[in-house]
């Protein structure tokens, strides 16, 4: 297992000096020992890829590897070490009336999560460690929610990028207005740039309350992490970027959605604000060198759908790996070339509930 993290760290943290065949390559490699690694640890993953007929004998490339659905994290333990070396537990949001998903992360495994997330966060906004903006959070703080995988991923960032703890502006569920206000105020007197980040829901709750307008600095930016959740008013994405580059007087390609679940551990990034231009292609996603997706027919999940069709996105991601690897979502996208995909959104009343329909329904035809 320590053999299988070095080659994944390194994936992820050397990517950028690998050739594109060399990176394929790699993935191939990782994720067929992955499979064989999961196989043998994760009782749950096995019975699934038994009652298929498939094996680490009968699998010979990626796109052939088994899927689980991410119903299974609300239903079973999957985690392939010894229960006392789970060093991190993430909970999904959920509601109140629904189960909750729970996944599990060895240190390993979270060593993985955080430098991911560490390599796209800065990718996608231009930045390194060393790096000087004003970085705002419109969450609660990790004192508040400890067990929230997205807030555990700003509180990375910031650690990453030494800053105080003073950056999360909701608490008990209120957005903290007059004290965003002061520090985004601040921010623009001095000429600092702002990375605004949070969810689509408190961005919405932004646009409602009091706060002043502002000409946010050169270089500045928002992110936003979808979800509305049932919490607030739902606009379209296209209404509430125009409103907020009109709040903030941010160019639209400064605003930048990211796409990322409490199951997994990689994220994916719009690439506008890199490019900085506002081509379509540029609020599509792609996978990194560690991560692959397949859009699969929502109908028949043996099946991968064509360029310009819509389906339900797995996920292969090196990163999960103590947990599981290689999920299916019941998020919707549109397949584009090249290995992008328009996300879409929530499937509504899928019918993929729990994980027995996977043994029926879940193997591929590669």
């Amino acid at each position: 297992m320590f053999e299988m993290f070095e080659k994944i760290n390194n994936l992820i943290c050397n990517h950028s000096q690998l050739a594109e065949r060399e990176k394929e390559t790699l993935f191939e490699e990782l994720a067929l020992g992955l499979f064989n690694y999961q196989f043998e640890k994760n009782l749950i993953y096995r019975s699934l890829c038994e009652a298929q007929g498939k094996n680490p004998n009968n699998i010979n490339n990626w796109t052939q590897i088994p899927l689980l659905s991410t119903n299974c994290f609300k239903e079973y333990k999957l985690f392939c070490q010894p229960e006392n070396l789970i060093t991190k537990t993430f909970v999904s949001s959920g509601t109140t009336q629904s189960q909750k998903s729970q996944h599990y992360l060895s240190q390993a495994e979270l060593t993985l999560y955080e430098n991911s997330l560490i390599e796209n966060f800065f990718e996608a906004f231009k930045l390194n460690e060393k790096s000087i903006i004003k970085y705002f959070v419109l969450t609660e703080s990790p004192v508040e929610k400890p067990n929230s995988s997205l807030i555990y991923m700003f509180e990375t960032i910031r650690k990453k990028l030494k800053l105080n703890s003073n950056i999360y502006f909701i608490q008990n569920d209120q957005l903290q207005i007059s004290a965003l206000n002061e520090a985004l105020n601040n921010a623009c007197l001095n000429q600092i740039p702002i990375l605004l980040a949070g969810t689509a829901f408190s961005f919405v709750n932004l646009l409602d309350s009091n706060i002043s307008n502002f000409k946010f600095p050169a270089n500045s930016a928002l992110m936003e992490t979808g979800g509305f959740k049932g919490k607030s008013r739902e606009i379209s994405k296209p209404e509430l970027y125009k409103a907020l580059s009109a709040k903030f007087n941010l160019p639209n390609y400064a605003l930048v959605g990211q796409y990322g679940m409490s199951e997994l551990n990689t994220q994916y990034y719009d690439s506008s604000f890199i490019l900085k231009n506002e081509h379509e292609k540029n609020r599509y996603k792609k996978a990194p060198p560690w991560a692959k997706n397949l859009i699969l027919n929502i109908n028949n999940l043996k099946q991968e759908v064509q360029i310009g069709e819509t389906g339900l996105i797995a996920h292969y991601d090196l990163a999960n790996l103590d947990s599981l690897a290689f999920v299916l979502t019941g998020d919707l996208a549109i397949k584009k070339e090249d290995n992008y995909f328009e996300l879409i959104g929530r499937a509504s009343n899928l019918a993929l509930k729990g994980c027995s329909l996977n043994y029926e329904n879940f193997d591929n035809k590669y």
